[in-house]
């Protein structure tokens, strides 16, 4: 097993997004190029071309200026213009205003001896949790590099060499429970060197108690809209409505139809069928303490049917964490932070009247409900 890198920001999405490549001709031909063309698209595995990014980069001869046509699968020019090639290894890079890569466009590149174009086929990776694993689309018989990474802490991701199949789909499943917000990444190498790398990340949407804010992941572009219902009538109360930028991650609210904003309550039932068949949960009940004295914090996670796995509790003093602790839930949902050791994961803080205690408990599903309460 090798390990990738991993950036954290909040939850580790980074901005990346999904994203196809491939050749327009059969392997190792290109139009207009020659056997010694410098000409390639992305830089090899793990930086390839981006479905949904503004830019586009590669190689060709050192120290030129480089033309670029950029043109949907109609033909029609998107962008085009020329950059200059670098002295060493002659990369090249152009990120458009406005423009992003989609399915069927067509990059072409001309660097004055000669000139390739590349057409972006179909090759993405879903992340599943309902049936925990990873699948997806690539050109067919295709050697594949999947780096996948289901520890909402982690910094790294595992990573696992697989092949698709002739009707270009591939499937891995790695034994392991994949909660919503785990992401994958899926390398793509042709036998020239042109490079594509796709990203995917399971649907999670987390929410607050006593706010009508909710944050949420799914894959880039997507659109995710989430009902907020009375659990007990099955009424629709507020609907969250938006799509996903470059990185997958998303904000929104829950209104009314009348346009207002309505807050979670405990009990309320979070229902996103689209985006993942078991994302129909109830709100749990979540309570706390915090003792000044012993720099503690107490509560519960308690069960309504989805129960929380483990909890991240954080201490905030004007506006800045204080102190944070991951820490496991028993059987019963009970946890249990000392601030003053909160283990091998968190950090110390002395616990003050008047700070801020925000309690996150991560349900099973891989979804988060959070709640917050000053000390008394």
């Amino acid at each position: 097993m090798k390990l990738r890198s991993r950036l954290l920001a909040g939850l580790p999405v980074l901005s990346m997004a999904v994203a196809v490549l491939a050749l327009s001709l059969p392997a190792g031909v290109a139009a207009g190029a020659g056997p010694a063309s410098n000409i390639r698209f992305g830089h090899g595995a793990a930086d390839g071309l981006m479905l949904g990014d503004h830019c586009i980069h590669g190689t060709a001869a050192a120290s030129t200026n480089v033309i670029l046509t950029w043109r949907n699968s109609a033909g029609t020019i998107k962008e085009k213009t020329s950059v200059l090639s670098s002295t060493e290894g002659g990369h090249w890079r152009y990120c458009a205003a406005v423009t992003t890569l989609v399915v069927g466009d067509s990059l072409k590149a001309n660097d004055g001896a000669s000139q390739r174009t590349f057409t972006i086929p179909l090759v993405t990776v879903k992340v599943d949790r309902v049936a925990n694993e990873f699948r997806g689309r690539a050109p067919a018989n295709s050697n594949l590099t999947l780096w996948s990474h289901v520890g909402r802490f982690s910094d790294f991701y595992e990573r696992n060499e697989i092949t698709s199949n002739a009707q270009g789909r591939w499937q891995y499943d790695d034994g392991y429970d994949i909660p919503g917000g785990a992401d994958a990444y899926l390398d793509w190498v042709n036998d020239i060197g042109d490079s594509v790398t796709a990203f995917g990340v399971g649907p999670r949407v987390d929410v607050t108690v006593g706010s009508s804010d909710f944050t949420a992941y799914i894959n880039p572009g997507q659109q995710i809209r989430v009902q907020l219902r009375d659990n007990a009538t099955d009424e629709i109360k507020a609907i969250g409505s938006t799509v996903a930028g470059d990185s997958g991650f998303v904000q929104g609210d829950f209104r009314n139809s009348a346009g207002r904003r309505v807050p979670v309550s405990v009990g309320d039932r979070v229902v996103a069928l689209k985006v993942a068949d078991d994302l129909n949960w109830n709100v749990p009940f979540i309570e706390a303490t915090a003792d000044v004295a012993e720099d503690t914090v107490d509560g519960y996670c308690h069960d309504a049917g989805n129960p929380s796995n483990s909890v991240v509790v954080m201490v905030r003093r004007t506006g800045y964490s204080r102190g944070f602790a991951h820490e496991p839930v028993d059987s019963t949902g009970h946890f249990e932070v000392d601030f003053r050791d909160p283990g091998g994961f968190g950090n110390e803080a002395n616990i003050k009247h008047g700070d801020k205690i925000v309690v996150e408990c991560l349900l099973r599903t891989g979804d988060t409900v959070t709640h917050v309460f000053l000390v008394p």
